[in-house]
């Protein structure tokens, strides 16, 4: 199980996996957003997570969109992942307490089956 930490978080679930190719945040105008990570996961561990009664999040299974040092205040950071990742969720990472976010758009294209 994951330590407790100071770090917060803003999680989406997209319903349906999707090849998610970019992530764009718009940050507050008040607050410079500090080692921000994008995170990727294809399955619904989040659900089964719920359903058990657990709070906390396991974060074991995921892929890395991308990484930023800062994302300065009451500004848009468009940012491609590394790679087109298959997800169903993407959560967004802060190491502070606190997380105000104005906007997340998720660039995402159904899977071609």
């Amino acid at each position: 199980m994951e330590p407790q930490t100071d770090k917060s978080w803003w999680l989406v679930d997209l319903a349906n996996v999707y090849d998610i190719e970019a992530v764009n945040i718009q940050t507050n105008t008040s607050q410079t957003l500090t080692l921000v990570e994008v995170r990727v996961y294809l399955d619904d561990i989040f659900r089964w997570l719920a359903n058990k009664g657990v709070i906390h999040t396991l974060d074991q299974s995921y892929d890395l969109c991308y990484e930023a040092g800062t994302l300065e205040a009451g500004t848009m950071h468009l940012r491609r992942c590394n790679e087109v990742l298959k997800g169903r969720h993407v959560k967004v990472i802060q190491d502070a307490s606190d997380l105000v976010l104005c906007e997340v758009e998720v660039m995402a294209r159904p899977l071609c089956m």
